[in-house]
């Protein structure tokens, strides 16, 4: 049924393709403002876990070998002269992990199709330079132009519990809501979004975020937000649901505070970002045998829930979580290393990110509750066992070789996580301690 639809899919992709071809060869004028455009990309991306850990199995990763590849077409109609239309179906083609004998789906390659992109951008005022943007939709979202792996923590991070998430040369996040933009002064950018959780328990609870950055000198950009996640919940019993510990319960959410009184975890939080970067070939003429983006250095912090919580431990040996707010705050920092244009960036990345829970949202999934999924139950928990990697290290390369071909490479100690055969991503991230690292290596296509 999986491999009908996806062939279905690519009929109707086809046919749209073709038939805008025509509408627009035979009877658009090139200036009409029901201009249609086509753009298309894909890619081949293979690569190895060279040692990680699998979680579900308990069992080390050696020498794992992924592959898959990923097409995608951007259309874009301007109905109007100030509103533009945007989508972006992706279909994806990916081999599973793990591979298990007498598991056919393991060891077949799957396909399925989602949307990228898809909403509507009006302008208000010039549509050249407009004083305000407003996106409503599927949009993807970047606010760290410079980060090529870590970073974007405001969206790419859970709080209660606290995770990462971190995608070979995805390093945005896909939001679902509305988006204004605008640039009110010179150098002076601002982005205000209301967005719906889409995509992790619980299912669509608004959260409200600002954000800020300005340049100076031409070389320097400071950044702020700040992020009010699930400020709106759609279902307050989901969003903070009131399960009192008892030692038959398998989920529980309470916890004893300092005045004796039983409190519960939320999957709210208020998140707060500040990131900043340098371009020091700004201030000696930028010359022509640098390319753009060497010598940038840039890096971000993010507080990942900042109001935390003032637990008390729970008998019988219970532990209190969320009381550190700096085991909840990742910091990135990176350096684009001056090529002389061989690359069109090289850039090495660390991330420092103590925390003392894993990095997974299982028991989102699993007990719908914002508490540490640990496996074998509290009394088996150890803290050194999940501060192993609080050191993280990123290098990555892009060379774009023609027009429209492109090579990108990436190795990396990350938060990588593995896809299903179904098409699910595991919760649990596949590097968690220090030796682990994968390589990756993609060929992009575009037009």
């Amino acid at each position: 049924m999986r491999c009908k639809s996806s062939y279905l899919f690519l009929q109707l992709l086809a046919l749209m393709f073709f038939s805008t071809g025509t509408l627009m060869a035979s009877d658009e004028k090139p200036d009409a403002p029901e201009k249609v455009s086509i753009g298309g990309y894909g890619f081949w991306q293979f690569g190895q876990i060279v040692q990680g850990w699998d979680r579900n199995a308990g069992a080390e990763i050696s020498h794992y070998w992924t592959n898959n590849v990923l097409i995608g077409l951007d259309i874009k109609a301007q109905p109007s002269e100030h509103l533009q239309l945007v989508l972006s179906p992706e279909f994806y083609l990916n081999y599973s992990y793990p591979q298990q004998q007498n598991t056919p789906n393991s060891v077949r390659p799957f396909g399925f199709a989602y949307i990228n992109e898809a909403d509507g951008i009006f302008s208000f005022g010039n549509v050249e330079k407009p004083f305000l943007q407003a996106s409503l939709g599927m949009f993807t979202f970047k606010y760290n132009p410079d980060g090529r792996n870590f970073g974007d923590y405001l969206f790419r991070t859970g709080t209660y519990p606290t995770y990462i998430i971190t995608n070979f040369d995805f390093p945005a996040a896909r939001l679902l809501g509305l988006h204004l933009s605008s640039d009110p002064i010179a150098n002076l950018h601002a982005d205000l979004l209301l967005t719906s959780e889409a995509f992790i328990y619980p299912l669509f609870d608004f959260s409200l975020t600002g954000i800020a950055s300005y340049k100076l000198f031409n070389a320097i950009e400071i950044g702020a937000g700040i992020d009010f996640a699930r400020l709106l919940p759609v279902d307050n019993v989901k969003t903070t649901p009131q399960i009192n510990y008892n030692q038959s319960q398998t989920f529980y959410n309470s916890y004893i505070n300092q005045n004796g009184d039983t409190g519960y975890y939320s999957f709210k939080a208020t998140k707060i970002m500040a990131r900043a970067s340098i371009d020091p070939k700004k201030f000696f003429g930028s010359p022509e045998f640098f390319g753009s983006e060497d010598l940038k250095l840039y890096g971000e912090i993010c507080w990942v829930g900042v109001g935390g919580y003032n637990a008390q431990n729970l008998p019988p040996g219970n532990i209190a979580w969320y009381n550190d707010l700096n085991q909840r705050t990742p910091r990135m920092f990176g350096f684009n290393v001056p090529t002389f244009r061989l690359f069109d960036v090289l850039s090495g990345e660390m991330e420092y990110f103590p925390s003392v829970i894993p990095n997974d949202y299982a028991n989102v999934d699993r007990g719908l509750v914002p508490m540490p999924y640990l496996q074998d139950g509290l009394g088996t928990y150890n803290i050194n066992d999940w501060n192993q990697g609080a050191w993280r290290w990123s290098i990555y390369a892009k060379k774009m070789l023609i027009k429209g071909f492109s090579v990108t490479g990436q190795a990396a100690f990350d938060h990588l996580r593995m896809t299903f055969w179904d098409g699910t991503t595991n919760e649990y991230e596949s590097l968690t301690k220090k030796g682990h690292w994968h390589w990756d290596l993609k060929f992009g296509y575009a037009f």
